[in-house]
């Protein structure tokens, strides 16, 4: 069951850049970030966020004449973009017949386009998850060895330093269920900050489980589908990058901001066969970088 390898460079032109985004924003955080606005693309190296904040001052006006009063300061946030890549070999002829052999035995042909959707979707999806974990884990001190969380500087470590008072430094927040422990948190922000419609609490997984079984356990009823946590108007994020921490954060998804390129030609998905190793070179490109702003806006608490 030989293929046709040079028409796998083809096929894998014509859906790079499908699978750059899948790699890219195939996965939690990234989603949440894209359809809240908080993306940036088309960056290489450094990009400046331009942030303003302004004053309000209400003012009587029954007299003529102008009172000027309060500012609007113009500031920036720098967000680094790390060009990142994973690149695997593949030899095919072992594969002929193994793996590929299945589609034999029930009659259907197996093409080169599928062979390579199969295998370039897959990384792309096994990328999205790692891209995941370094958005929230990477280090690039305290795990520097590590082949994916050494990359760059993730949201954790960039907010521990600087997180809104109460709940710095990872401070328990008290409660007898993980219930209580999250209404607590969220009762211990300043409402200016949780009343705001894209005000959320990233947690991960592990906890939105833990805080499901322990709604059922009370008898009290929530839709599924809806994560607003119980007795409150703010929306639980799971993401699994927060996966083996009982930390969470409490914020606006403002506060969270996320830069690729995507648009550069060095961003790219490629397999293609080499004639002299005769393997099938796997390749993906892209670049990375988030960045945490108003982090005194963030509250850090474990639960």
């Amino acid at each position: 069951m030989a293929f046709n390898i040079s028409s796998l460079p083809q096929y894998v032109d014509q859906t790079s850049k499908t699978l750059l985004v899948d790699t890219v924003f195939g996965n939690q955080t990234a989603s949440v970030l894209k359809d809240a606005g908080s993306i940036t693309v088309g960056v290489k190296g450094q990009h400046a966020l331009q942030l303003l904040s302004s004053d309000v001052s209400f003012q009587s006006n029954t007299l003529c004449g102008r009172n000027p009063n309060g500012n609007a300061n113009f500031t920036q946030a720098i967000i680094t973009v790390y060009p990142l890549k994973d690149e695997q070999n593949l030899c095919n002829k072992p594969l002929e017949n193994t793996w590929m052999v299945q589609y034999l035995t029930k009659g259907q042909v197996y093409t080169e386009a599928m062979f390579a959707n199969d295998i370039m979707s897959a990384r792309a999806l096994k990328i999205a998850q790692e891209n995941e974990k370094l958005m929230w884990s990477g280090d690039t001190v305290a795990l520097s060895a590590s082949t994916t969380l050494g990359k760059l500087d993730g949201f954790m470590k960039q907010i521990a330093a600087g997180a809104y008072i109460p709940l710095t430094g990872g401070t328990v927040a008290t409660g007898a269920t993980i219930v209580e422990r999250l209404q607590a948190a969220f009762l211990a922000m300043p409402s200016k900050i949780t009343e705001q419609s894209d005000a959320v609490i990233f947690l991960s997984t592990a906890l939105y489980n833990e805080y499901t079984v322990a709604l059922a356990l009370k008898n009290l009823y929530h839709p599924s589908e809806d994560k607003t946590l119980f007795g409150t108007t703010i929306k639980l994020v799971p993401v699994d990058g927060l996966n083996g921490s009982r930390n969470i954060y409490v914020g606006r998804l403002r506060s969270f901001q996320m830069a690729t390129d995507l648009i550069g030609e060095e961003d790219k998905a490629i397999m293609q066969y080499s004639i002299e190793t005769q393997n099938i070179y796997m390749d993906f490109h892209w670049a990375l970088g988030v960045k945490a702003i108003y982090i005194n806006e963030i509250g850090v608490a474990s639960v």
